[in-house]
């Protein structure tokens, strides 16, 4: 049977693989994308119910944390994986994302906001010491929330500038210039982070490349 495929068919079912896995991929990283933000809102809303800050924010926020969530049962009830898994001629299984798996994401990345938000309050603490509960649960939600809309804004490079903005507009009510200061100091601190992490990733690779020369003398 093989011998009967021209080249060009080969080639072409190659090209088509191809197209499949990357669309596959993209599906997947949405969804997990989509885990992040649905996490990011509702622990916002939850944390700015705690923090006073405001009716209409709780409410917008866990609005969209559970659309957000209620995306997964959407899509196994639609079934677009399968779908196109039919239209391809590909196997697509490794693009699914069953129920149990996004309930898992979403709460990771519950948790991981969680202790994200609280690096936030330990920095607003020596800031200003002696926060009240009220104020920690504010800075966690600011955070949430800014990073949201500053995901949500594509034009801003890590959504600089936005989240600033955004943080600075939801903790305007904080304790002297908390609400000022803190956004500022969280960039910085994010920047210092990100530095740090990739002077850590270029030494490991740099010595991964350097090993085998040690080795062989």
């Amino acid at each position: 049977m093989r011998g009967r495929w021209s080249p060009g068919f080969r080639a072409g079912l190659r090209w088509l693989s191809g197209i499949a896995v990357i669309c596959g991929s993209l599906w997947f990283n949405a969804l997990t994308a989509l885990a992040a933000a649905a996490a990011g809102a509702l622990v916002g809303g939850v944390t700015a119910a705690v923090g006073h800050l405001g009716t209409p924010i709780v409410i917008l926020s866990l609005a969209t944390g559970i659309a957000l969530f209620g995306l997964m049962p959407l899509h196994e009830r639609l079934r677009i994986v399968a779908r196109l898994e039919k239209r391809l001629g590909f196997d697509l299984s490794y693009a699914t994302f069953r129920w149990q798996h996004w309930l898992l994401a979403v709460a990771g990345y519950c948790g991981m906001m969680v202790i994200w938000g609280l690096g936030a309050v330990v920095l607003a603490a020596s800031l200003q010491p002696g926060i009240s509960l009220s104020t920690g649960a504010a800075v966690i939600a600011g955070m949430c929330l800014s990073w949201l809309i500053g995901t949500l804004v594509a034009i801003a490079p890590a959504g600089l500038g936005v989240r600033e903005a955004a943080m600075a507009l939801a903790l305007a009510n904080l304790p002297g210039r908390l609400g000022l200061v803190l956004p500022i100091a969280t960039r910085i601190l994010l920047i210092v982070v990100d530095l740090a992490l990739e002077a850590v990733a270029l030494a490991i690779l740099w010595y991964r490349r350097t090993q085998p020369l040690r080795n062989s003398d």
